[in-house]
């Protein structure tokens, strides 16, 4: 969600004198985002169930 706040913040703002707040703020989040992603990609696909429940949880 706050992915989606930085990208439409980013889109609206036209003139901005300071943007690297903005800009770090979109990089994390969408990090962030991306991160999550794996995450869901390894529980809800057969690579959880191939490498073993233990070895996924030390990651």
């Amino acid at each position: 969600i706050l992915s989606l706040v930085a990208v439409v913040c980013e889109e609206i703002v036209e003139v901005c004198i300071k943007c690297e707040g903005l800009y770090f703020f979109e990089f994390t989040s969408f990090s962030a985002f991306l991160l999550s992603l794996l995450i869901l990609g390894v529980y809800c696909t057969q690579v959880y169930e191939t490498l073993g429940e233990d070895k996924v949880q030390k990651v």
